[in-house]
């Protein structure tokens, strides 16, 4: 940050970066909060010791990325490359930082998956004491029967949780130090497609759908509700339910969890991918290039996360599910207790309760009518309590149809409800998007050998579909339409009929004005259809305060479409204007500032480059002269020879001019086509303008309000399509400037791409000397490596030699050990034989005696093997060395023999070598001579052109004042009648100076072409001089670019100044004559005189 501050005003520092805290201060705050991540020892202290550590590195991410928005501005008023290099070094470091900061996330929230598990198991624990008085049979028997159950069930679920997290091994991906976060997410997803861990979540949703269950025990007995509250309170939680609640808090948080890691670890890649962009745009390796690719966000752990993820979401999903089915079948339930017990008005019932579900929560997701959300169970419950001659539930709650499977109606029936009656029961589901309405018309109505029976509730079933491709908008409001005739009737039951039919108008009212189906509803529900007069006229009859839909409500309807449709397409029309407004404001200055750009930037860049690239080539003359002299310093030499390639390497990257000069291309191309793109849109909005005004006007709206923006946004619409005219003209201009620079920065090119030969020859002559000295240096390391191995080979062979001899030793003494042992065996039995059997001390003296003699031979004897088989170990070792050092020594003569030869053939390639590049050195000075002396030529035909060209245009002045001064005359005739006479001799000496000048004019152009004449010999001269270069630049590739260019500028100007034209016919842009010679001039003096010199 130092660097930054230095090279930045004082006066441009907030005072929070030049009052702050001193580096040393930071460096010292830094060293303190790792010192305190180092000791912490407790799970708080490390929490605060993170927190002061991230909270450090947030504050000094900040002020370097203020320091790089100061940097940035100041680089725009002037140019600073030290500057521009701290700041992509910065952009790299702040990209690092906060990719490293984003992996110290992700070990965050891994360590609150395991963290929040053990808080989870310690809950579970302590919902255990809480409820542990009631594992006695004491407390039992104060619960009712079904209460004693639930009770008990549940302490039994908990007993079984806690095992099964034993068993579980939920920990073990962190058990180890050393594992890596990759590995921990692998080793968790693992974890998370065990069975034991689906055993273990089944636990817990059991758990948690007895939540409620244990909930409203505490609330109706008051004896549990005491007991559990002291037990709360001693384990430090507020009461039972605060414990209760966890399980299925646990469940969601599964998925919560594994969500914020998926996310985490995507955020990685981005990150680590901006630090690859950085680096790859400063120029740096990039890192995953260099094998620093973060593991922890690697394709590997990535895709675990996203597995343990789903694993998560289809947990927490089949609990959503299993409470949401409870509840809807509990509501289905209640709602049919409350039914009447008679058949008729039983069924009507539950007819009106599925319709006011359809009317009232059309089947979205309603977290205030779970038996919309969950359909499936309660339709079943309804239809199986309700019409049980045709539906049953089976054991496993499932719907079963009470119909015998020959029967026509029993698969009409499944086919109606989308269901294939070969698969299992299991899978069926009852899903009002894949019912079959043209089947619910053929139980109703009957067709195709199936009577029908007119049965309301295939009405009340189709009318649950939603508006589909299959099933539109029309469709549905005609079934309400049968419906609501089928209420007049009296097939859905209740006292007041016509409320069930209003109920039904509103709610195809809503469908036709959501689904633009209008026309359907009038036809069905209108004030002039037939249900439309039954519902007014029984509102009037009943003096009801109820409203029907009327013609005004339709009216308004069509009115307030149209109106959204203006009002849409005005806000459509305000945010492309919105769009295009801030472009078209800022595009004139954004082009000419890409304009400047490329004038400014690019042609700075290329000035510089010409100047370097000059002094380059005197310095590479010199170092080409240096090399013939015998006395000269190789090291110098190539060190001089690597300064001219790097400073080359650096001075002029025509790779990245081409670039910048395509991406302004580019940019200005995309301008050109957005510029189009804008003109089009622009001439749509303004024709949409038209459109929705007109619409306005034909619906008979009053909305005076989008009139006038309609008519505002026209105006605008106008304003804007004159700006881009400014910018197509500032285009144009780029464009010229761009071609201009191109051509330069392609003849800068051609020169560095000539140098660069030049230094690769150069580059040969230092290679094969060093390569020469490396050569002899080898050569004598190799001579040197190979006497040793002689000496060596030498010593080997006497220690092989006298190991020999120690090994025969060896195996003498071992021999005659065993001829020891035999003998003393032999003394001993006959000893034996002599004493006799009676004599037992004396036998057991001489048995031990003897005994001891063998132990001490048996000994020496295994000693004396022991040290022949280490002999032979040795011998076989040495022999093999003695191998080795033979084949060694074998390898170094080929190879000294192959470095001997190698060094005759580099000393005959560069004493050729040598020889051309003395030949090459003296034609190159001869050439250099007739250079110069064309050059100096060429300087007096430039100087003799622009004289003659100022001639020409003095003599073209006076001839346009006198046409003036004539054409001034000729206007006084009129007014001045009386002195024509002195008028017309005045005209007449004015006609003598004229004819004088046009022959003053002919004698200079006479003059002219003479000097062209001459010029063009000298081209002549120039062109067979180009001709020689050219064959020496074929022999040493040494191209003369400066020359080049100058013929090809003089040539130019000759055949300007021929033609007679103002015009440079090889410039792109039109420069008149005089400029052309004022930028010839400022051109090429100064580097003809330094050739000349050379």
């Amino acid at each position: 940050m130092e660097q930054f501050k230095s090279k930045l005003p004082a006066e441009l520092l907030p005072k929070t970066l030049s009052e702050g805290p001193s580096e040393e201060e930071k460096l010292r705050q830094f060293e303190e909060a790792q010192r305190q991540l180092e000791i912490a020892s407790t799970p708080q202290q490390l929490s605060r010791a993170k927190n002061t550590w991230a909270g450090l590195i947030g504050k000094a991410r900040e002020e370097l990325q203020q320091l790089v928005a100061l940097s940035v501005g100041q680089l725009e008023h002037e140019t600073n490359e030290e500057l521009a290099a701290l700041i992509a070094e910065a952009n790299s470091e702040v990209a690092q930082s906060k990719l490293a900061s984003g992996e110290r996330e992700v070990l965050k929230y891994l360590e609150e998956l395991f963290a929040n598990e053990s808080t989870f198991i310690a809950n579970i624990l302590k919902l255990r004491t809480i409820l542990s008085p009631y594992r006695e049979e004491v407390n039992l028997r104060k619960l009712t029967p079904a209460q004693r159950e639930s009770v008990t069930t549940y302490l039994n679920d908990i007993d079984r949780l806690l095992e099964a997290y034993q068993t579980l091994g939920f920990h073990q991906p962190i058990a180890e130090a050393s594992t890596t976060p990759e590995e921990v997410i692998i080793d968790a997803d693992r974890v998370f497609k065990t069975e034991q861990f689906a055993r273990y979540t089944d636990i817990i949703k059991a758990l948690a759908h007895s939540q409620k269950t244990i909930d409203a025990i505490a609330e109706e007995n008051a004896t549990f509700q005491q007991t559990t509250a002291a037990g709360a309170t001693q384990v430090g939680e507020m009461s039972l339910s605060s414990c209760t609640i966890r399980p299925p808090q646990h469940i969601a948080r599964y998925r919560l969890q594994w969500t914020t890691i998926v996310k985490e670890l995507n955020g990685l890649v981005e990150k680590a991918e901006a630090v690859e962009r950085t680096a790859i745009s400063d120029g740096r390796d990039s890192p995953r290039s260099s094998g620093s690719e973060v593991s922890i966000s690697s394709e590997s752990s990535r895709s675990s996360a996203g597995s343990a993820y789903e694993q998560a979401k289809k947990i927490g999903d089949s609990l959503n599910l299993e409470v949401g089915n409870k509840e809807s079948i509990a509501i289905a339930e209640a709602q049919m207790k409350a039914a009447p017990r008679a058949g008729a008005e039983r069924q009507a019932f539950a007819l009106r309760k599925i319709l006011e579900l359809n009317l009232n929560t059309p089947l979205q997701n309603n977290s205030t009518h779970p038996e919309g959300k969950y359909l499936d169970p309660y339709l079943k419950t309804m239809l199986a309590q309700s019409y049980s001659d045709v539906f049953s539930l089976d054991r496993r709650g499932e719907l079963v149809v009470n119909i015998s499977v020959g029967h026509a109606k029993y698969g009409a029936i499944y086919e109606a409800f989308g269901l294939d009656t070969r698969a299992p029961a299991a899978t069926f589901k009852l899903d009002p998007a894949k019912f079959n309405a043209e089947t619910f018309d053929r139980l109703y109505k009957g067709a195709d050998r199936l009577s029908g029976d007119a049965n309301p509730l295939w009405l009340v079933l189709k009318s649950t579909m939603p508006v589909s491709e299959t099933f539109t908008a029309e469709q549905k409001i005609q079934t309400y339409q049968e419906l609501a005739a089928a209420a007049a009737a009296g097939q859905l039951g209740g006292t007041d009929k016509y409320i069930v039919a209003l109920n039904l108008q509103k709610a195809a009212f809503a469908i036709a004005t959501e689904h633009d189906a209008l026309p359907a509803f009038t036809a069905a529900f209108g004030p002039d259809s037939e249900l439309g007069r039954y519902i007014d006229g029984k509102i009037r009859e009943h003096r009801s305060e109820l409203r029907s839909v009327s013609i005004a409500d339709i009216q308004a309807v069509e009115i307030s479409k149209v109106e959204a449709a203006v009002a849409a397409q005005k806000e459509s029309i305000q945010e492309k204007l919105g769009e295009v407004t801030p472009k078209l404001t800022t595009e004139p200055e954004d082009t000419r500032s890409l304009h400047q750009e490329l004038s400014v930037e690019l042609r700075r860049t290329l000035t510089s480059a010409k100047e370097s690239m000059n002094a380059l080539k005197t310095a590479a003359s010199i170092l080409q002269t240096s090399l013939n002299r015998p006395d000269a310093d190789r090291a110098e030499l190539a060190r001089e020879h690597a300064r001219i390639s790097n400073e080359l390497a650096t001075i002029y990257d025509h790779g990245r001019v081409q670039s910048q000069l395509r991406s302004v291309e580019q940019r200005a191309a995309a301008k050109r086509e957005e510029v189009a793109q804008l003109e089009t849109l622009l001439r749509e909005l303004k024709e949409r303008c038209t459109t929705e005004e007109a619409r306005l006007t034909t619906v008979g709206s009053t909305n005076a309000t989008l009139k006038g923006a309609l008519s505002e946004q026209k105006a605008a619409i106008i304003a804007l399509q004159e700006k881009l005219i400014a910018v197509n003209a500032e285009l144009d201009g780029l464009q010229i400037t761009h071609q201009a620079l191109s051509q330069e920065a392609t003849a800068l090119a051609s020169e560095k791409k000539s140098l660069n030969s030049m230094l690769a020859t150069l580059d040969t002559v230092l290679t094969l000397q060093a390569e020469k000295r490396e050569l002899a240096g080898q050569l004598a390391e190799t001579t040197s490596t190979l006497r040793s191995e002689r000496e060596a080979l030498s010593r080997a062979n006497d220690e092989l030699i006298h190991i020999r001899s120690s090994l025969d030793t060896a195996s003498q003494e071992s021999t005659r050990l065993r001829r020891q042992i035999e003998e003393l065996t032999v003394s001993h039995t006959a000893k034996l034989k002599e004493i006799g059997l009676e004599n037992t001390e004396a036998r057991r003296q001489l048995v031990e005696e003897h005994s001891s003699q063998l132990q001490q031979l048996q000994t020496r004897l295994q000693r004396s093997e022991e040290h022949g088989s280490s002999l032979a170990e040795q011998l076989t070792t040495k022999s093999r060395t003695l191998e080795d050092r033979e084949t060694e020594l074998s390898r170094l003569r080929d190879t000294l023999v192959k470095q001997e030869l190698a060094q005759q053939q580099l000393q005959e390639r560069f004493e050729a070598l040598t020889s051309t590049h003395h030949e090459l050195g003296v034609q190159l000075h001869t050439q250099e001579e007739a250079t110069a002396e064309a050059r100096h030529q060429f300087e007096e035909a430039n100087a003799a052109l622009a004289s003659l060209r100022a001639t020409h245009h003095e003599l073209m002045q006076r001839s346009e004042r006198l046409a003036s001064e004539n054409g001034a005359l000729r206007e006084q005739i009129a007014p001045l009648q009386a002195r024509v006479q002195d008028l017309e001799l005045q005209l007449a000496a004015r006609d003598e100076e004229l004819r004088a000048a046009r022959e003053t004019a002919s004698m200079a152009m006479a003059e002219l072409q003479s000097k062209s004449s001459a010029l063009e010999e000298a081209t002549i001269e120039i062109s067979a001089l180009r001709a020689q270069l050219d064959e020496l630049r074929r022999q040493q590739e040494l191209p003369p670019p400066l020359i080049r260019d100058t013929v090809s500028s003089a040539r130019a100007a000759i055949r300007t100044m021929r033609d007679g034209s103002e015009e440079v016919h090889a410039a792109p842009a039109k420069i008149s004559f005089a400029e052309f010679c004022a930028q010839f001039k400022a051109r090429f003096p100064k580097q003809t005189v330094t050739a000349s010199k050379t």
